[in-house]
């Protein structure tokens, strides 16, 4: 079969950065020739549909192979036919064919699809797996369902597969809604996983739903449809010394209910206080080798950093990810360094602050000024009216969203 050129870029741009840089050609090209053969007028009539759940190699976070080809070899033409017209098909192949192992898989190392075929034994994750890549080998759009990983398979919606832990009758699955409100008090916009998460009860403990790493409250939807029962909201507020201020809320879902749950994380009320003095030079030495004059009574973020070690381009990557934060506050950053330490790139390769400056600290004598041995990079401080009231040494986890804690308490 001709390979269909005009979906390379389309699959380039569903599937994950990781796989951009990882994924072998051969198994993008793979999936792109044999993602057609069963698909019959998906591509047409719902090309979106088609690219995520169909031509889209990646499932969750299993290796990656070209496993569309093999199933299709594997099951043939027969079978594949009666899958399309009745998924149990399927799903009781599976059940009675694939022997369940929860204990073996010691590490839970997902299975390949291929290898689940061939051993004709998986983990139950690695079951899932399978049917998702056998419905997309089969032309059916098929995922894991984002939030709690049930595999499912799409007619006119989606429909889940429990493989006899639940009902297979989606009419007969009891959900409700929830709509978080984000309160106006939050000091930052709140990240799934870094901020809160939800969870729900089931089998005598909370299981966290998976609604992505690092996911923007403004990205989550608007309502989220959840399965009657018992759920838990926890929120959490890391601070700089790595203490961590949470709280917890239970809360329980009807059938046909929809709740407005607020979401709101703790604040710390404590004042800060001054942890050093360090006098601010009047003057320094960009990095162009102009003079630059600071303000002593300005809020002022200092970080000595090291670009070519991973610390500081892990801290650089923090604090840019939130750079339009920093451009709304009333402060300059200054990076410093030896010169042949510092280079223009640093400000756009990691989207810094607009008011980010390059500083030549030669020798780092400012910086041995305050503290001048066992110095660990990167070295942050917030400094106002010559005393610091923040320092953090070392890569430390959301320094970013620290710094501007400081700076809203200091303005």
């Amino acid at each position: 079969m001709k390979i269909k050129i005009d979906y390379t870029l389309p699959l380039l741009e569903t599937i994950a950065e990781k796989d951009l840089r990882d994924a072998e050609s051969k198994i993008l090209l793979s999936h792109i020739q044999h993602s057609f053969t069963y698909a019959g007028t998906l591509p047409e009539t719902n090309n979106s549909l088609f690219v995520n759940y169909v031509l889209n190699p990646r499932i969750a976070n299993e290796k990656q192979i070209d496993y569309k080809p093999f199933l299709q070899n594997a099951f043939g033409l027969e079978f594949i036919t009666n899958v399309k017209q009745d998924i149990f098909y399927l799903v009781n192949w599976i059940q009675s064919e694939i022997n369940i192992n929860d204990k073996a898989n010691y590490y839970n190392v997902p299975i390949t699809a291929r290898g689940v075929y061939e051993l004709m034994v998986s983990d139950s994750y690695s079951r899932d797996l399978f049917f998702v890549a056998a419905c997309r080998s089969f032309g059916i759009p098929s995922r894991l369902e984002p939030a709690t990983k049930v595999p499912q398979y799409f007619t006119d919606n989606w429909i889940d597969v429990d493989f006899g832990k639940k009902s297979m009758d989606s009419n007969k699955i009891t959900s409700g809604a929830i709509k978080l409100k984000n309160s106006s008090e939050n000091e930052n916009a709140p990240l799934y996983y870094v901020h809160y998460t939800l969870s729900k009860y089931e089998n005598g403990k909370y299981n966290t739903l998976d609604y992505g790493w690092d996911t923007p409250f403004n990205e989550m939807p608007e309502e989220i449809v959840l399965e009657a029962g018992n759920y838990l909201l926890i929120t959490g507020n890391r601070q700089p010394d790595g203490s961590v201020l949470t709280a917890m809320q239970f809360f329980s879902l009807k059938e046909n209910e929809t709740k407005e749950i607020k979401l709101q994380i703790r604040k710390n009320a404590q004042p800060l206080v001054p942890l050093a003095e360090f006098v601010i030079p009047k003057t320094v030495v960009s990095f162009e080798n102009k003079s630059i004059t600071l303000n002593e009574n300005e809020i002022t973020i200092l970080g000595w950093i090291d670009a070519g070690k991973e610390p500081t381009k892990h801290t650089l990557k923090d604090i840019g990810s939130i750079s339009s934060a920093f451009d709304l506050l009333n402060c300059k950053i200054y990076l410093l360094g030896s010169n042949e330490n510092l280079s223009n790139s640093i400000i756009s390769n990691y989207s810094l602050p607009i008011s980010t400056v390059l500083i030549n600290d030669q020798n780092l004598e400012l910086l041995k000024s305050f503290k001048p041995e066992n110095i660990d990079f990167p070295l942050f401080v917030v400094v106002k009216n010559n005393e610091i009231f923040y320092i953090s040494e070392g890569y430390q986890i959301g320094i970013g969203e620290q710094l501007i804690k400081t700076i809203n308490k200091l303005e």
